[in-house]
C-alpha cells in the first residue's frame, strides 16, 4: 500500500508545496493528519526556523497527536521550537501578553462552562426573562462565534432577539466587573486586540512565517479572521480540511469558509486528497453517491485502495425496538463468522434518545457495551426522576431516590423542611419515608405540608397498584399523568423542541417497561429495575473490556470501526425534521450521514424501521432520502454476495466453537 511506502503522488505534492496559501482537501480516511506533520518536518528541513511555524488545530487530542507525530519525525528538541496549539490556547497565550490593553488584568479569571451557566442561569431570573439559560448562553455563544458585540446584537438583530441582546451586554458588563473571560472571550477578544491595535498585530503576525490549520472545516468567523490577521505578512497558510464533513454549522462553524478559501486567499493552490486508506471501495461508492447529491461542495470522489469487500447489509425492523434486536442479531452473527473483538463494533444514532433500545437489547443478551457522545438513557434528568419514583415504591428505605423526587414536580417541599426532617431520621434511626409519613400533617408551613401529603398519597397508592397488577405501559403511562411529569418539563424548558424532546424521554421509558415485560407475565418492579440498573460483567478478557460503542454521528466524527450500523434512517432522523429545515440545515444532514457511513473500513449496515414510537404513540416512518442515493447493487438486497472460500467456512466453525466454549466458562 502506498502509504506504508511513503506519501502517495497527492500527499507529497501537498508536502513539498512551496510559498502561499495552499488549501489541501483531505477526504475521509486519506491520511491529513500525515500530510499537517510531514509539512512542518520538510519546512524544517528546508531551513524555516521551527519557531515560526504554527500548527492549529481544535481539540487538545489532536494536538498531541501532531506533536507526537511531529517529534517523532524531527526529534524532540527541534519539535519543542513549533508552536502546535489549540485555537483557543493560542487566544489565551495572546489574552495573557495584550489584556491590559482592553482592559484584562493579567491573571484574570477563566470562566469554566459549570460557572458560566450558573452566571447565565442567574442573569434569567435577575432579568425575569421568559427564555430557558441554555437558549440564552447559545445564543451568547453564537453571537461571539460570530464577532459581533453587544452593541452589534442589539443594531441588528429581531424584536424578539432584543432581550437576548440586552442581557448579552449585562452578561459582558459582569464578565468586565469580575475581571472575568469566558471560553469564547478567548477567541473574540483576541482578535478585537488585534483589529484595535497595530503594533499589536504586527508583532503577532511576524511571529509565524508559515500557518497550519487542521480540520478547517470547522472554523467560525472568529477563528477565520484570527488567521487572516496572522497570515496576512507571509501569506503562507495552508489548511487542511473536508467540506463534505462539515457538520458543526449549528454551533457557529461555515462551511463556506472552506468552499471559499480560494476567494479569500488569493492564488490559493488546491490539492486533494482522493485516495482512502480506510474503508472498502463498496463503502466508499456507497458514501459518495449520498453526499454528491450537496448542492454546494468542492468536486471529488474517495477512491479506496484495499479490497472491494463485502456488501451494505440493511435491516428492515417493524419499529425501534425490533431494530436494536436486529442489529445485535447482526452482530452475534458477524462475531461467531470473523471472531471479532466487541470493541470492533459500533452502533450510529442521530440523537442521543435513541441510545435507548440498543442499550436494552444489548443488556438483554449480557453484552459489554459504552455508550459515547452523550448521557446514557437511564442517566437523564427526566428518566432518573421517573426511575427514584420507581425505586421508592420498591423500596420505601430508598432515602437518595425519595430525596431526589421530593419536590419532582415542585410541591413546595422546600430545603429547609427536608433538611429538618432529614436530621430527625438520622437522630432516630429510621428511613425518611417513615419520618414524612410521621410528621406529615405536623408541618407548619401550609404549602409544604400539603406537599408532603401529595407525595405520600402518591407514592402509597401506585406503589399498592403496581405490586397488586404488576408494572405495565399502560399503569406507568398513568402514572408519568397523574405525577405531572409533562407540567413540570413544560415549566421548566422555554423551547419547544427541549419540550419536546425531553418529554419523548418519557415515553421511552413506558416503551423500556413493555420491552421488559414482554412474556414474562406480571412485571413486578424491582424486575424492571434489575434489567435498567445491572451493567455488563467486568469479566471480559483484556481484548474485549472496550465493549461495543453506542454513540451519535457528532461524536463518531474522526473515528472509525472495522463495523457499523447506521441507524435510524428515517426521514425526521436522518435528515432532522426535514420540512422544517433550511436548504443549509438539509445539506448539513447529508453530510452527517455521509460522516456516519465513512466511519465503517470493513462492513457497513444502513438500518431503519417501518414505525417508531413519537409522543407515546406509534407512527409510520419514512424511509430516508439518502438510503434511495444509495446504489442498490452495492447493497445486500440488489448484489450477489461471493461465496465463502473453504478456509472462510474453516474459520467461521472455529470462532463459533470459540465462542461457544468461552459462554460455558463464564
Amino acid at each position: 500500500m502506498a502509504r506504508r511506502e511513503g506519501l502517495n503522488p497527492e500527499q507529497q505534492e501537498a508536502v513539498n508545496h512551496g510559498e502561499g496559501p495552499l488549501l489541501v482537501l483531505a477526504g475521509a480516511g486519506s491520511g491529513k493528519t500525515r500530510v499537517i506533520t510531514c509539512r512542518i518536518a520538510r519546512l524544517i528541513g528546508r531551513g524555516t526556523d521551527p519557531s515560526r511555524i504554527l500548527a492549529l488545530s481544535f481539540t487538545n487530542k489532536a494536538a498531541r497527536e501532531m506533536e507526537g507525530r511531529v517529534k517523532a519525525l524531527v526529534g524532540e528538541k527541534t519539535a519543542e521550537g513549533v508552536t502546535i496549539s489549540t485555537f483557543h490556547s493560542l487566544g489565551l497565550k495572546i489574552l495573557k501578553a495584550e489584556g491590559k490593553r482592553i482592559g484584562l488584568a493579567h491573571g484574570f479569571s477563566l470562566l469554566s462552562e459549570g460557572e458560566r451557566r450558573s452566571m447565565i442561569t442567574q442573569l434569567v431570573r435577575d432579568l425575569s426573562l421568559p427564555v430557558d439559560p441554555s437558549l440564552l448562553g447559545e445564543t451568547i455563544s453564537l453571537w461571539k462565534n460570530d464577532a459581533k458585540t453587544p452593541e452589534e446584537a442589539l443594531e441588528t438583530e429581531s424584536r424578539e432577539l432584543r432581550p437576548l441582546a440586552e442581557a448579552y451586554s449585562i452578561y459582558e458588563k459582569l464578565l468586565r466587573a469580575q475581571a472575568a473571560a469566558d471560553f469564547d472571550d478567548l477567541l473574540l477578544l483576541p482578535l478585537r486586540i488585534l483589529r484595535r491595535y497595530v503594533d499589536a498585530a504586527n508583532s503577532w503576525k511576524g511571529k509565524f512565517s508559515h500557518i497550519l490549520v487542521d480540520e478547517y472545516q470547522d472554523t467560525n468567523l472568529v477563528q477565520f479572521e484570527l488567521l487572516r490577521q496572522l497570515s496576512s505578512d507571509s501569506g503562507n497558510i495552508c489548511v487542511v480540511g473536508d467540506d463534505d464533513q462539515a457538520i458543526y454549522g449549528w454551533r457557529g462553524a461555515r462551511v463556506e469558509l472552506i468552499l471559499k478559501f480560494p476567494e479569500h486567499f488569493p492564488g490559493a493552490r488546491t490539492i486533494v486528497l482522493d485516495r482512502n486508506y480506510r474503508s472498502t471501495p463498496t463503502i466508499l461508492d456507497s458514501a459518495n453517491a449520498v453526499v454528491e447529491k450537496l448542492v454546494s461542495r468542492h468536486p471529488k470522489k474517495l477512491r479506496a485502495e484495499g479490497k472491494k469487500g463485502e456488501l451494505l447489509g440493511f435491516i428492515e425492523a417493524e419499529d425501534e425496538s425490533d431494530e436494536a434486536e436486529r442489529v445485535v442479531s447482526a452482530i452475534l452473527a458477524d462475531r461467531f463468522r470473523r471472531g471479532r473483538p466487541w470493541s470492533h463494533y459500533a452502533v450510529l444514532y442521530r440523537t442521543n434518545g435513541q441510545s435507548r433500545p440498543f442499550e436494552m437489547a444489548l443488556r438483554a443478551q449480557n453484552l459489554p457495551h459504552t455508550v459515547v457522545g452523550g448521557t446514557r438513557f437511564f442517566d437523564r434528568k427526566e428518566v432518573r426522576d421517573l426511575i427514584s419514583y420507581l425505586k421508592v415504591m420498591n423500596n420505601l428505605s430508598d432515602d437518595a431516590s425519595l430525596l431526589r423526587i421530593a419536590n419532582v414536580p415542585r410541591r413546595g417541599l422546600g430545603h429547609q423542611t427536608l433538611l429538618s426532617l432529614g436530621e430527625k431520621a438520622k437522630s432516630a434511626g429510621k428511613p425518611f419515608f417513615y419520618i414524612l409519613s410521621e410528621e406529615a400533617k405536623s408541618i407548619a408551613n401550609g404549602p409544604a405540608r400539603n406537599g408532603a401529603l401529595s407525595l405520600l398519597d402518591l407514592v402509597g397508592r401506585w406503589r399498592a397498584r403496581f405490586q397488586s397488577e404488576g408494572l405495565t405501559p399502560d399503569g406507568l403511562t398513568q402514572f408519568i399523568s397523574e405525577a405531572r411529569f409533562r407540567e413540570e418539563i413544560a415549566a421548566s424548558y422555554e423551547s419547544p423542541r427541549a419540550i419536546e424532546l425531553r418529554t419523548a424521554l418519557l415515553m421511552e421509558m413506558v416503551e423500556a417497561v413493555a420491552a421488559c415485560g414482554r412474556g414474562k407475565g406480571k412485571l413486578q418492579i424491582g424486575a424492571f429495575l434489575e434489567s435498567v440498573t445491572l451493567d455488563p460483567p467486568n469479566n471480559r478478557d483484556d481484548e474485549e473490556t472496550e465493549g461495543i460503542t453506542l454513540m451519535t454521528l457528532h461524536s463518531a466524527k474522526g473515528l472509525e470501526f472495522p463495523v457499523v450500523f447506521l441507524c435510524g434512517m428515517e426521514e425526521g432522523l436522518l435528515p432532522m425534521n426535514p420540512d422544517r429545515g433550511s436548504p443549509e440545515s438539509i445539506d448539513e444532514e447529508r453530510r452527517l450521514c455521509y460522516v456516519g457511513m465513512t466511519r465503517a473500513k470493513e462492513k457497513l449496515y444502513l438500518s431503519r424501521a417501518l414505525s417508531r414510537n413519537r409522543r407515546g404513540s406509534k407512527k409510520r416512518a419514512e424511509p430516508s432520502r439518502y438510503l434511495h442515493d444509495v446504489p442498490v447493487e452495492l447493497t445486500e438486497r440488489g448484489g450477489a454476495q461471493p461465496e465463502r472460500s473453504e478456509e472462510e467456512n474453516a474459520q467461521m466453525a472455529k470462532n463459533f466453537f470459540a465462542e461457544m466454549m468461552r459462554k460455558l466458562e463464564e
